[in-house]
């Protein structure tokens, strides 16, 4: 395991909700302060107890969006002190690119080799392991198709995901800022707060689910100065787009016309930036609070996100016939269901809390399903059966390597490809299936030490490589092994009653499972 210490670095008009806003923060501090003020003398004999745990979801957060991974716009000053706190695992693959699946699979700590978007019955999940531990458990969770009708809420003592089908698109959309799923909070974490006659209280397990950088992409004028979206993120070579465009789509009319439709891409990969920002600033807020009132002092922190977001950096999954029909916006893929490329797959996670070493980098390969097990060991909790992912609870702590070896492999499942990095040569190989398979397209070899872009495919030059890795992908799948058969039943509720309210939170028939 390499570790390396770490460097601290150091609107909304189109939703009309200013007055909405203002009213719930207030509302929300107004009951901090209660909350605070009941709570505040008892904690200063707090009985020895388990750590409490905060697990923090970033919905479709880039690693490589945030400062602290190295990108040169201050978008996470916040997140970057926190990491420089605590743990930061540099190489990070989430195991599905689409929400669902993919909190699936991080809740299960089990793998997905089949698609699947509902939790499965008697397998246990990260809060059923806690509370059965008796730890209180709360979710909050601004993404309203990761519901209790999924089986998401299984383990929680109080689980709050909004009700698409009861309030639709709007609501969905008001969940999805971070200020106003906070005010929905405090209420139910006084009562997971609340203490006995002797000042004791048991250990709180809060799940905060948030999803504000998800498209659309907002602007935040606020951060205009430091992160101006009208210059394209120095991450994207126009050339390369232009070339491509000329290549295999569609001739523009117009000279001028792909570059300005290339421009105002970059105009909207900035306002990603902006969105991140905003998000690390709301938290800040919120983690605030939570100081307050006590939360953070003996606890357990883990930052994750479910998968990345595809910024137009690569092909959109289509036949070569229809992309010569498409426009840039949809020639270039944006969104993240449909891809498995690095943009999507590579996620951040950050760890601290007690006994967890600080400003601590480790390089090693580690996968989303490890948070499970790591977060059980770093509370000194049993492990269940039949998890896939291992603890990392050793390297935190500075204890050395995992219990197992360092992984040969990384893994990812898709709607529309499969995705496996051997870890040692940095060879990635894609799998197409579902509507990439049916478009035509061939299996593609990358190799990310030279090429980490994926720009050139290298299959037809490295056939060995390419058997080589479809071996082990297969050996894979028949290791672990899913049970597919909730897929239907699902996938058919998703299409007869969620659809039009997911499209609402910007899923399209792209990015679902249902449309393969």
């Amino acid at each position: 395991m390499q570790l390396e210490s770490a460097t601290p670095v150091l609107r909304d008009a189109r939703r009309g909700r200013t007055a909405t806003v203002v009213a719930s923060v207030i509302a929300a501090a107004l009951l901090c302060v209660v909350v605070a003020g009941a709570f505040w003398w008892q904690r200063q004999s707090e009985p020895a107890r388990r750590p409490d745990v905060v697990f923090l979801l970033i919905d479709t957060l880039r690693a490589d969006r945030l400062s602290c991974y190295g990108y040169p716009r201050p978008t996470s000053p916040f997140l970057d002190s926190l990491a420089a706190d605590g743990v930061l695992f540099e190489d990070v693959t989430c195991q599905f690119s689409w929400t669902r699946p993919s909190m699936v699979s991080l809740m299960e700590g089990r793998y997905l080799t089949a698609y699947r978007d509902a939790i499965e019955d008697g397998v246990p999940t990260l809060p059923d392991a806690f509370q059965r531990a008796g730890y209180r458990t709360v979710g909050m969770v601004a993404n309203a198709s990761v519901d209790a009708e999924t089986g998401f809420a299984r383990g929680f003592d109080h689980y709050d995901s909004g009700d698409l089908k009861a309030s639709g698109p709007i609501y969905a959309d008001f969940l999805r800022d971070v200020d106003e799923l906070s005010s929905s909070l405090w209420q139910p974490l006084a009562t997971a707060l609340a203490r006995d006659e002797h000042g004791a209280r048991p250990p709180l397990f809060l799940y905060l689910h948030v999803m504000d950088v998800h498209d659309p992409y907002d602007p935040y004028p606020e951060f205009d100065a430091a992160l101006p979206n009208t210059s394209s993120a120095p991450v994207l070579p126009l050339d390369w787009q232009l070339e491509t465009l000329r290549a295999k789509g569609a001739a523009a009319a117009d000279p001028m016309a792909h570059d300005r439709a290339l421009g105002e891409l970059a105009g909207e990969r900035g306002l990603y930036d902006q969105g991140v920002r905003h998000t690390d600033q709301a938290l800040q807020r919120l983690f605030g609070r939570l100081r307050e009132l006590g939360v953070l002092d003996h606890t357990v922190l883990a930052i994750a996100a479910d998968h990345g977001e595809g910024l137009w950096e690569h092909l959109t999954p289509s036949s070569d016939a229809e992309l010569a029909t498409l426009p840039p916006a949809e020639f270039f893929y944006q969104k993240h269901g449909a891809s498995q490329f690095q943009e999507v797959l590579a996620t951040p996670l950050i760890v601290s809390g007690p006994g967890v070493e600080r400003g601590v980098r480790v390089r090693e390969a580690v996968e989303n399903v490890d948070l499970f097990p790591t977060l059980l060991e770093l509370c000194d909790l049993p492990r269940p059966n039949g998890l896939h992912g291992r603890s990392l609870a050793p390297v935190l702590r500075g204890d050395g390597e995992p219990a197992s070896r360092p992984r040969d492999f990384v893994y990812s499942f898709g709607v529309h490809g499969n995705a496996l990095r051997e870890v040692a040569t940095g060879l990635k190989l894609i799998m197409p299936r579902g509507k990439a398979l049916a478009a035509g397209h061939e299996l593609q070899l990358y190799d990310l030490k030279s090429d980490p872009e994926e720009r050139h495919d290298l299959a037809l030059a490295r056939p060995a490589d390419v058997k080589r890795l479809v071996a082990a992908f297969l050996a894979w799948e028949q290791a672990y092994p899913t049970d597919a058969s909730l897929r239907d039943r699902t996938v058919e509720r998703l299409k007869a009653e969620q659809g039009e309210l997911l499209r609402g939170l910007g899923y399209t028939g792209l990015d679902v499972g249902g449309d393969q």
